[in-house]
């Protein structure tokens, strides 16, 4: 079941007749991610049209990232007008694991739930360990070409009116442009896919923007009552990281001209 906010207030900055959906962290929450999905697309016929935004980590540590990931590679049969997947960390770690031949690349993946989508792609722990060409050649495999695909056409970010959506966040001292510009394979701390300090406790300098993200689940101590309000906009940041892996919650939302309200699918048992 998808629970709903309210619409809310918000500058989007949207067209009259469009709608877009954004999908947070996953994590192998398929089902939940399916649920937000179809209902989403039983209103498609509201709007002129509609974009499908997923920022990022669909796989690691939960049940089916395998399944999380061909679901977004076929949400466009859903009936969205545009589909825009960004790259999370964890996307960003298995591009590098399946195509690097650096070891920390490797271990950084597996330390950060990648274990759990070897065993789902019937993999055996001890390839971990292989040189890198059988390594990486085993997974490339193991994904096939449509999914690999999928993870090297990942946008990094995407703008459209006065939305801005990134997995993890903004360096707010440095200038946007260039933070958007950072290449896609960096592992640091500042990176638009791993960056928390600096943004997420700071109020937003750009105020005709919002920044939808996930990356970093809420807390959800600060709305127990409603499970929705730490989704809520606070300080020019959406965060749509409800902690799926850990908590079964699958957090989304919509925007419209001038409102936006905030999904929910899932729960403490997943």
């Amino acid at each position: 079941m998808v629970q709903r906010s309210g619409w809310l207030p918000i500058s989007s900055g949207i067209s009259t007749g469009a709608r877009v959906c954004a999908i947070g962290d996953v994590h192998g929450c398929a089902r939940q991610f399916n649920e937000i999905l179809t209902a989403f697309a039983a209103e498609l016929g509201d709007y002129d049209e509609t974009s499908l935004v997923l920022t990022g980590d669909l796989n690691d540590r939960g049940p089916d990232s395998v399944r999380a990931i061909d679901t977004a590679i076929a949400a466009h049969e859903h009936g969205f007008n545009r589909l825009i997947p960004l790259m999370g960390n964890h996307e960003q770690m298995l591009r590098l694991a399946s195509c690097s031949d650096h070891l920390h690349e490797r271990r950084s993946w597996f330390l950060n739930g990648g274990t759990s989508v070897m065993r789902e792609l019937g993999l055996s722990p001890e390839i971990r360990f292989a040189p890198t060409a059988e390594f990486t050649g085993a997974i490339t495999a193991a994904l096939g070409a449509e999914r690999m695909r999928f993870l090297h056409e990942l946008s990094y970010h995407w703008r459209i009116g006065n939305l801005l959506f990134v997995h993890a966040g903004i360096d707010f001292s440095n200038s946007l442009d260039a933070h958007l510009a950072q290449p896609w394979h960096l592992l640091n701390d500042w990176h638009w896919a791993w960056i928390r300090a600096g943004f997420l406790n700071r109020t937003s300098p750009y105020p005709d923007l919002t920044i939808i993200h996930g990356h970093t689940p809420v807390n959800r101590s600060l709305g127990m009552a409603d499970p929705l309000q730490p989704h809520l906009l606070n300080g020019g940041k959406i965060n749509l990281d409800g902690g799926s892996f850990g908590t079964g919650f699958v957090a989304a939302a919509e925007f419209i001209p001038g409102a936006y309200r905030i999904s929910l699918a899932g729960g403490a048992h997943g």
